[in-house]
């Protein structure tokens, strides 16, 4: 039994996936294994990863026979394959710094935690550094609440869960408790609210993970999953309603989150409304409008713009009327 499972999903990343393997392998730490789901790719993935297998006998392989359509179902085999005590997530293009492990496992034996998250650097294809979660302001050192933490991601990430170090036992206690989880796009970030709800305590280290974002990526050109954001915010909303109540501060910022993501998702149906089919228009249309019935609009009074507020309170139609002129106008 190793003492960290370092998961990761992989499809078709056969350029960037050697770096991240090369990552884990250069820890100083050495007490970890590898867990490497291949989800059906079609690329040099698989040859890349076995020439890693033969070298060391902490990476271990495993491929699907099927293509799952989302990263959230092979890294779940990944950590159901796992006997460590300790799961930590890597991203087959992101890649850490040499002390990561280390870094966490010191924090581990320094504090009584479920959760040990650090700073994420978020790299434009793994060059220029554009922001940092969380800012070199927030303090590393303290320990919150597994709610504290959660409510840290809501309307905005103030913390990063990219990396996160998760005891296996709190994975399997959320899907015990949770039989039909959500698995489409944003299914991780969803999750990671689960888990931090159900966690007693998070804090942080200070090991450094590198997030690549690239600019051939999925979140970068016009997917129609893009819009899965819209089904996760109404899964959160129940989620935070039922943990904090529908009258608390917890509901009212997932309120604004909602607003905010159904505003967006409108200008991007309008912007890419001609790369879409009929029937694909039809349905992300009945999305965003189910977002929009979902949002308690007199609570959100203070706390958006005065034209936003009063241009999406009156009708979905005006709404998508307007956002439609804007778009045209701009190009």
């Amino acid at each position: 039994m190793s003492f960290f499972s370092v998961v990761m999903p992989v499809y078709n990343a056969g350029e960037y996936i050697g770096k991240a393997i090369q990552s884990v392998i250069d820890q100083t730490f050495i007490d970890w294994e590898l867990i490497v789901v291949n989800d059906c790719s079609t690329d040099d993935t698989s040859l890349i990863v076995r020439s890693f297998v033969d070298r060391d006998k902490r990476v271990k392989f495993y491929e699907r026979s099927q293509n799952s359509g989302s990263a959230y179902i092979p890294r779940k085999e990944a950590i159901l394959k796992s006997i460590s005590p300790w799961i930590v997530s890597l991203d087959a293009d992101d890649w850490l710094e040499s002390s990561y492990l280390e870094y966490i496992y010191k924090r581990i034996l320094d504090t009584d935690v479920d959760i040990v998250l650090q700073r994420m650097f978020l790299t434009l294809d793994g060059k220029d550094i554009l922001l940092t979660i969380p800012n070199d302001g927030f303090d590393i050192s303290q320990i919150i609440s597994g709610e504290e933490a959660c409510m840290k991601t809501i309307s905005g990430w103030e913390i990063s869960a990219g990396g996160a170090a998760i005891t296996t036992d709190l994975y399997r206690k959320v899907w015990e408790q949770e039989k039909n989880l959500y698995i489409g796009m944003n299914a991780d970030e969803l999750l990671t609210r689960r888990l931090f709800l159900y966690a007693r305590r998070v804090t942080f280290s200070s090991g450094k993970y590198y997030y690549r974002q690239r600019n051939d990526s999925i979140t970068r050109k016009f997917s129609i999953k893009w819009f899965d954001v819209l089904d996760t915010d109404l899964l959160l909303d129940r989620l935070i309603k039922a943990h904090f109540g529908e009258d608390s501060e917890e509901a009212l910022r997932t309120n604004c989150q909602i607003c905010n993501n159904m505003f967006g998702c409108a200008v991007l149906y309008s912007r890419f409304f001609h790369q879409m089919k009929p029937l694909e228009r039809k349905k992300v249309r009945w999305r965003i409008k189910e977002s929009w019935k979902q949002v308690r609009w007199k609570e959100l009074k203070q706390h958006l713009p005065f034209l936003k507020y009063e241009m999406g309170r009156w009708s979905f139609t005006l709404l998508m009327f307007i956002v439609f002129i804007r778009s045209y106008a701009k190009r």
